[in-house]
């Protein structure tokens, strides 16, 4: 089997009845070539948090299921994987599983290819019922449940008061939300679903106490 106008074949690729198939160089340069535009690949970052591979906001089990299907792919084979080369050494090895270990079932702060391992910055918030006559008595102090956060009949709820309502107990219609983070000292962002909502870091709304809102 001859072809007098392309030279450097790469050997037998397969056997056929005893032939051989060959590919000639030329030939296998053009193979490579339109795989390669067929992908349509042209992944060089990833838009999530270490470990995050799905961007669900978690890093769980099924983030693990796909950094296991990437162990040795080439970052470049998939936005999973490219996620999961953790530290930017153009490969999903075992260092990278070392940083994925620590931040498994946790948060992280950091984006590949910049991870170290470290765990991010936490907060919960946590709403209470709204205050009676300034205050909560003769009501006990009561917290609301995760579950029931976002509810529209057993959620915090907000009062709206009317034009002209006066209370000379004082503010009656304040929801305290206690926040617990994670990493003292930490910076957050404290964002809110609409204008209308105000909030104070003291609980009669003292002058200066208010919190100043940036584009909500």
């Amino acid at each position: 089997m001859g072809n007098p106008g392309i030279e450097g074949n790469v050997g037998c690729l397969e056997s056929i009845g005893g032939g051989c198939l060959m590919k000639y160089l030329f030939g296998w340069a053009m193979v490579v070539a339109l795989v390669a535009a067929d992908t349509g690949l042209a992944i060089d970052s990833c838009p999530f948090a270490c470990g995050d591979l799905n961007g669900d906001g978690t890093i769980d089990i099924s983030d693990f299921g796909l950094f296991v299907s990437c162990m040795d792919q080439a970052p470049d084979s998939s936005q999973e994987c490219f996620c999961s080369d953790l530290d930017g050494s153009t490969s999903t090895d075992l260092a990278d599983f070392a940083f994925f270990t620590l931040i498994f079932e946790a948060v992280s702060d950091e984006g590949p290819p910049g991870c170290s391992g470290a765990i991010g910055t936490t907060a919960n918030l946590t709403a209470y019922r709204p205050q009676h006559r300034g205050g909560y008595a003769p009501f006990a102090r009561s917290a609301v449940s995760d579950a029931d956060e976002e509810s529209a009949t057993l959620g915090p709820g907000i009062r709206i008061n009317n034009p002209g309502d006066v209370y000379p107990f004082g503010e009656d219609d304040l929801i305290e939300v206690a926040l617990l983070v994670g990493s003292p000292g930490a910076q957050l962002a404290l964002r809110r679903t609409d204008s209308a909502l105000a909030v104070w870091t003291t609980r009669h709304k003292v002058a200066g106490s208010e919190i100043v809102f940036v584009n909500n």
